[in-house]
């Protein structure tokens, strides 16, 4: 992945974030570049793979409940 230009100039972007939070002692913005950076691995693994995201299956299901009338939280 990090061969690819786009997703390296993503990572690049969001580790320096993550070193700016840490320098500014935001511990808690620093833990969510962290954890978006995970996601985003994750998400680029997914769609590597022709495999769907967290995001787009959960999208799907909740545009089927709006369908159905029903609009309570997925479990």
């Amino acid at each position: 992945l990090y061969q690819d230009p786009y997703y390296r100039e993503k990572t690049i972007r969001n580790w320096r974030e993550t070193a700016n939070a840490i320098a500014a002692r935001e511990p808690m913005k620093a833990l969510s570049f962290i954890g978006y950076h995970y996601v985003m691995l994750n998400r680029c693994i997914k769609e590597s793979r022709g495999e769907k995201s967290a995001f787009e299956e959960t999208a799907g299901q909740d545009s089927k409940r709006e369908r159905d009338g029903k609009r309570e939280l997925p479990s």
